[in-house]
């Protein structure tokens, strides 16, 4: 696995994007709109070889899956994705061996153009992201 993005947990979208920016930050993507699923926002940004995600709660009067944990911790890091090279399933089997709890199975991301993502947890590492490879770098 390799990392593909360091995920950051925000509160205001717009305000982080200014941050970031002013920190050398170039947006790889517009803001993206997960409304169906998980209810967040999501951009894409990078700064040389770091690629890193803002993850905000969409304002819209719905449950996000991100307002419990901005509540407790607030902004900031919020998980590291990997990239997988072996499929999703074996990763699961491999990673639960090793103690890994799964918090959200496989599904679908908008994020990634359909490709599917799943979270775990693991006590003294915290949330990490796996995401299926793309065909261009497989």
């Amino acid at each position: 696995m390799k990392i593909d993005h360091t995920g950051y947990l925000v509160r205001d979208m717009e305000k982080a994007l200014a941050q970031f920016e002013a920190l050398g930050y170039t947006r790889d993507t517009d803001i993206i709109e997960d409304s169906a699923t998980r209810n967040v926002a999501l951009c894409f940004l990078h700064n040389g070889a770091v690629r890193i995600e803002l993850v905000s709660p969409l304002h819209n009067g719905r449950p996000s899956v991100v307002d419990a944990t901005l509540q407790r911790q607030g902004d900031g890091p919020y998980h590291i994705c990997y990239q997988l090279e072996q499929p999703m399933e074996d990763a699961l089997t491999d990673l639960r061996r090793q103690g890994w709890l799964v918090v959200t199975p496989p599904e679908e991301a908008v994020a990634f153009g359909g490709r599917r993502v799943a979270f775990l947890f693991r006590l003294g590492v915290g949330l990490i992201e796996l995401v299926e490879a793309d065909d261009e770098t497989v």
